[in-house]
């Protein structure tokens, strides 16, 4: 530890249970810890707001590696009212961002349960999608552009305010998703755009699968430039916070819209429980966040985040409503964005054990990968599913990802074992 110390004098260190975190106060001194750490051969694993689910950050060896916080990295720079655009540092979360664009009546349109914690960094890292992306897409459809260090201390700005920029491919989009694998996201440029007047948000029980598609089907259809959010909520995690023997689905719909007009007829069919009209503190979205803390308190751990093409959810769920039938030993609790597909599986297994996750992860991933789904739809694969692009994705596709790590950072020092295994 001492070493560590002698090398690092002008970065700011934390050393506790043993693990030592750096936190690097800009641009620079991420560029000198990278290269110190390059020539000496440590291995560096960025951290973010650490709310990811797939041990992005997990630590395999205390003494062979240290983390790169990013926690003082969070200033926001700039915000352009001009070309729409804010430029700002990895570290600063996604609700800073958010709330900095409000104030100039602007938005920036990726949302998910964690704003509060979660950093943009770590954000593009993943790629994040959230519960927007129905209307506004990934969070890699929201960048302008990028500055980031390489593994060897090397910094590269491709910052930019402009919409229209061929002049060279777009380097940096290789590490939206590439969970700091080949570099460290310094800084961001970020599309926004004009806030609508209104928002309108219905909590609705419907009680089937085939009606709550055939309503996303007539409200996308009717309203596409207007529905941004539109999540489904199975019964059994309704229980967990209302203690109700709920038979019903919850879904959550929202629009965001300048004109005036009323939303309500469209579910004259359904049974509305909660709407609210420009809430600035939601009743109803806080519902969903709470699903997922308490099925964390619960300690659900094991869970799939897979998406689908949207017509073959119900033939993906009749598969597996098939395979509970005759393993009694998997508790299933879905819920989701139906909107773009994604479905978050999360199980509780009576006496797990190594073969009985196996028995429910090749089920799962055999029917999703069938269907032409995706075994990693938001959350990414971290260290705990590193295992899954040599398994199931083509030779091809494994040994592209390999090169590229290998482009980026030979030595394999940077987040190692996170994606794919070294």
């Amino acid at each position: 530890m001492k070493f560590r110390k002698n090398l690092f004098k002008k970065i700011n260190i934390i050393i506790e249970n043993g693990s030592t975190t750096l936190c690097p106060k800009n641009t620079k001194e991420v560029s000198i810890v990278l290269k110190i750490c390059h020539i000496n051969n440590i291995e560096v694993i960025p951290i973010g707001g650490n709310t990811n689910r797939v041990l992005g950050t997990y630590q395999k060896d205390k003494k062979k590696s240290v983390f790169l916080s990013l926690r003082n990295l969070n200033k926001i720079i700039k915000l352009d009212t001009e070309n729409l655009v804010m430029e700002v540092e990895a570290g600063a979360t996604l609700a800073k961002v958010q709330k900095k664009a409000l104030n100039k009546n602007l938005l920036f349109p990726v949302h998910v349960a964690s704003h509060k914690e979660c950093n943009i960094g770590g954000n593009i890292s993943t790629n994040v999608g959230g519960l927007q992306v129905l209307r506004y897409g990934n969070i890699e459809n929201n960048i302008n552009g990028l500055e980031y260090v390489l593994p060897d201390g090397t910094i590269i700005n491709q910052l930019s305010f402009l919409k229209k920029d061929n002049f060279g491919p777009k380097i940096w989009r290789v590490l939206c998703g590439s969970e700091g694998t080949y570099g460290v996201i310094t800084k961001a440029s970020l599309k926004l755009i004009p806030k609508k007047l209104n928002n309108h948000t219905f909590l609705i029980e419907i009680q089937s699968l085939n009606k709550i598609f055939k309503l996303f089907k007539q409200l996308r259809e009717k309203f596409f430039d207007e529905l941004t959010s539109f999540e489904v909520i199975f019964p059994k995690p309704i229980n967990l916070i209302t203690n109700v023997n709920e038979k019903n689905f919850n879904i959550i719909i929202e629009f965001q819209t300048n004109n005036n007009h009323s939303y309500k007829i469209n579910f004259k069919n359904f049974k509305i429980l909660k709407f609210e009209k420009n809430s600035i503190n939601s009743k109803i979205w806080p519902i969903r966040k709470l699903i997922i803390t308490q099925q964390d308190s619960l300690l659900f751990k094991y869970k799939y985040d897979i998406s689908l093409p949207i017509n073959n959810w119900s033939l993906f769920l009749k598969k597996m409503e098939l395979f509970h039938k005759n393993n009694k030993d998997y508790d299933p609790y879905y819920f989701g964005h139906l909107g773009d597909g994604n479905l978050h599986c999360n199980y509780k297994i009576n006496d797990p054990n190594k073969q009985k996750i196996k028995n429910l992860e090749e089920q799962i991933y055999k029917i999703v990968l069938n269907l032409k789904g995706s075994l990693a739809a938001e959350h990414g694969l971290g260290y705990r599913k590193n295992y899954l692009v040599k398994k199931y994705k083509t030779k091809e596709i494994y040994t592209l990802l390999n090169n590229f790590k290998e482009f980026f950072d030979k030595k394999k020092l940077l987040n190692r074992d996170k994606l794919i295994k070294s």
